[in-house]
């Protein structure tokens, strides 16, 4: 017998550890009326820990009714997708999310709306395709003037 096939036969099966991977996700609603669960990317939940880490807590209230870019097809061949923007629901943690298409990192707050619309667009627009930017401004039009 080997040294590590002792320590295997020593080792409880309760001693060892099963990590659980949790993901946070956000219901967002779209210009349509739709609802969808959609997760957080990488980018604005390492944003969202540091604010946590100097904050103390997690701003999940301060993100609430802000307005974000979501991608409204799957992802094709070449990585493009059709994007849009989204009303911030709810945040939750889930263990397996329903979808596998994440929001992106570009929010912006609804005042930035109503104070100044051409700044909050190009600040959303990115540098997605030219469909996907006029596809923001139409729903940035339409969040702006249905909830007056």
């Amino acid at each position: 017998m080997t040294l590590l096939t002792l320590i295997k036969n020593h080792i409880p099966n309760k001693a060892k550890h099963v990590y659980t991977k949790y993901f946070l996700c956000v219901y967002i609603e779209l210009p349509n009326g739709s609802r969808k669960w959609y997760r957080v990317g990488k980018k604005l939940f390492n944003a969202m820990c540091m604010y946590k880490k100097e904050h103390g807590y997690m701003p999940y209230k301060q993100m609430h009714n802000c307005y974000i870019v979501v991608p409204l097809t799957p992802y094709f061949a070449n990585d493009k997708a059709s994007m849009g923007v989204g009303r911030i629901i709810r945040f939750k943690y889930k263990k397996v999310p329903n979808t596998v298409l994440c929001c992106r990192s570009q929010f912006v707050l609804p005042s930035a709306l109503d104070n100044d619309f051409h700044d909050a667009y190009k600040y959303l627009r990115h540098d997605y395709g030219r469909f996907s930017r006029l596809q923001i401004f139409i729903n940035l039009y339409n969040w702006k003037h249905n909830n007056l």
